[in-house]
């Protein structure tokens, strides 16, 4: 399972992001009924086997928008359900990229000075 965290945005929005970029990408892509009431969005990823290499090579994943804090903050879950590790790590970097606007740099608490 990889995670993006500190996703500040409607978890609906985050979503449908996930849902065009892999439209865009030509992956077959479908709304999952979710298996927990935690789950804000659930999609199923499907990419398609390589020419000329077996069905075998394709990647099956789940995306789960899951909150991630009581500030409203989300985290966006890629779990691998089938096919090669390093192809679902591959498919990861390519949407975490497509998506990057999406994502918040951590909130740091700088310390306050007084003087």
């Amino acid at each position: 399972r990889l995670v993006l965290a500190d996703v500040q945005l409607d978890p609906e929005y985050i979503a449908d992001r996930v849902r065009d970029e892999c439209l865009q990408l030509n992956l077959q892509c479908s709304p999952a009924t979710s298996a927990s009431v935690h789950d804000s969005a659930r999609i199923e990823i499907c990419t398609p086997a390589a020419a000329g290499t077996p069905s075998s090579s394709s990647v099956r994943a789940f995306v789960h928008v899951i909150p991630h804090s009581c500030e409203g903050d989300y985290k966006v879950s890629f779990t691998r359900l089938s096919g090669d590790t390093f192809a679902f790590h591959k498919l990861y970097r390519e949407l975490k990229s497509r998506i990057s606007d999406v994502l918040v740099p951590a909130r740091v608490d700088l310390p306050s000075f007084s003087a």
